[in-house]
């Protein structure tokens, strides 16, 4: 098993936190294009939940795999695995 250490936890927080700032700026073009195209109020508030939704999901996986990063590195300090 590879040890995982500070630099992968701080590729993967950068990772992350580039993936959340992408789908902010597609949440936001999406429904200003939607807006734009003369969707109606109701339909454009709707996507906005769908896509605070997908967001939620992205954000806990990216919690999940923190925990799974940290938690491997918890068992190789534990038991000296790597």
């Amino acid at each position: 098993m590879a040890r995982n250490g500070p630099d992968q936890l701080k590729t993967a927080k950068e990772t992350g936190d580039g993936l959340l700032n992408n789908l902010e700026l597609a949440a936001g073009n999406v429904l200003e294009l939607a807006l734009k195209s003369g969707q109606e109020l109701d339909k454009v508030l709707g996507l906005g939940v769908l896509l605070l939704e997908l967001f939620l999901l992205v954000v806990e996986g990216l919690q999940a795999e923190a925990l799974d990063v940290l938690g491997a590195q918890n068992l190789n300090d534990k038991f000296k695995l790597g």
